[in-house]
């Protein structure tokens, strides 16, 4: 199956997207519980967080994850 322009353009803008000290779905993921927790409290992204946000922002399959624990810890907090 040949790719089309469309994808090939939407893998141009995410490789010219990806930042050097740009984390990884591994270190993304080691953190996620405590950014998590940071949005449901509204509290600010402070720097160490803005990697795990950017990295959120253009990753589908941890930002479904990260989609998934916000559920449960909401879930959790009606209890």
């Amino acid at each position: 199956m040949p790719i089309t322009d469309e994808q090939i353009k939407a893998l141009v803008n995410m490789i010219a997207s990806v930042q050097p000290d740009e984390l990884d779905c591994d270190a993304c993921s080691q953190h996620i519980a405590e950014f998590a927790e940071t949005q449901l409290l509204g509290k600010t992204v402070d720097e160490s967080q803005q990697a795990i946000q950017t990295h959120l922002e253009n990753c589908h399959c941890c930002q479904a994850e990260f989609n998934d624990l916000l559920a449960a810890l909401k879930g959790i907090e009606e209890e």
